[in-house]
C-alpha cells in the first residue's frame, strides 16, 4: 500500500453497486461470498527474496528453466536502484524447504550456481518467503453486486510470468463489459456480469493447461522431452517474428 498512494485503505465496508474481489489466492471475500476455490496442487513451493546485483539489471528479466527448478529474476528498484531484483523460485517442496533454510551464504552460492553468475554476484536484501505452488480456479467468478479478479478468480504456475497479465486482462475486459452495457442496467446486474464471466473463462483456461503443460515438460527428465524443450527453446530465440508473436499473445492473455 505505501507504493500506490491513489489507494483508500479504510476500516468499514463501503457501500457500492459493484464488489471487486482483488484479495488473491486466500481471498476472505470470496468465502464469504460461499465461492468454492478448486485446487491442483504441483507438489512445488516458489522460493521468493529481494536481492541486489553486483551488475545492473537495466531493465531485463532472466529466466532460468533448469529442470526441475524454474529460477527468475524480476528487474527492480528497491532497494537499490538498477542493481535489485525480486526473486522467485520454484522448486519441488522438500527442495525448496532445504533452499529456503540456507544459511544467507549457502543461499547465495546456490543463486550462483543456478545462475552461473549470468546477473552478476547476487546478495539477499531481506528474509526470504515460500508457498506452496497450485493451479486453481472458482467455481463462479460473479453474481449478483459481485466479481472475481486475478488470482482470486483463478491461479496458474507462475513460471511463465501470466498472472499478472491474467489479472490485468481481467480488469480489461470487465471495463469494456460495464461500457457496453444497456443503459437500464445496474453496473452490478448479475446478467451483466455474467458476460465478464464468460468473456474470461476460455482465456483463463487456455493458460492454466499451457502453464501446466510447461511445468510437466521442464520438469521431466525423460531425454525425447529434454531435446523438445531445448530445441524449442532455441527456435524462438532465433526467430524473433515468432518471439514477438509470442510476446503480443501473452500481453492479450
Amino acid at each position: 500500500m505505501r507504493y500506490a498512494p491513489h489507494v483508500t485503505r479504510v476500516d468499514a465496508a463501503v457501500p457500492c453497486a459493484l464488489h471487486a474481489v482483488c484479495e488473491g489466492r486466500a481471498s476472505s471475500a470470496r468465502d464469504a461470498l460461499g465461492v468454492h476455490f478448486a485446487m491442483h496442487d504441483y507438489g512445488q513451493r516458489a522460493v521468493a527474496a529481494r536481492l541486489v546485483a553486483s551488475a545492473p539489471h537495466q531493465g531485463v528479466a532472466r529466466q532460468w528453466f533448469r529442470s526441475p527448478d524454474v529460477l527468475a529474476l524480476l528487474p527492480f528498484d528497491r532497494p537499490q536502484p538498477a542493481c535489485s531484483y525480486a526473486l522467485v523460485w520454484s522448486l519441488p517442496a522438500d527442495r525448496a524447504l532445504e533452499v529456503q533454510r540456507l544459511e544467507p551464504a549457502a543461499f547465495e552460492q546456490a543463486l550462483a550456481e543456478a545462475t552461473r553468475g549470468a546477473a552478476g554476484e547476487l546478495r539477499l536484501a531481506g528474509e526470504r518467503a515460500a508457498w506452496p505452488l497450485a493451479r486453481g480456479q472458482a467455481e463462479r467468478v460473479s453474481g449478483d453486486g459481485w466479481v472475481l479478479l486475478g488470482d482470486a478468480a483463478h491461479l496458474v504456475h507462475p513460471l511463465a510470468g501470466q498472472g499478472l497479465n491474467l489479472g490485468l486482462a481481467d480488469v480489461a475486459a470487465l471495463v469494456r463489459v460495464i461500457a457496453e452495457r444497456e443503459p437500464w442496467r445496474s453496473v452490478g446486474d448479475a446478467k451483466l456480469l455474467r458476460r465478464y464471466a464468460r468473456a474470461r473463462q476460455a482465456p483463463t483456461w487456455a493458460m492454466g493447461e499451457l502453464t501446466g503443460g510447461l511445468l510437466h515438460l521442464f520438469a521431466s527428465q525423460l531425454p525425447l522431452a529434454r531435446e523438445l524443450r531445448n530445441r524449442g527453446l532455441t527456435l524462438v530465440n532465433e526467430l524473433p517474428p515468432l518471439k514477438r508473436w509470442l510476446t503480443a499473445r501473452a500481453l492479450d492473455a
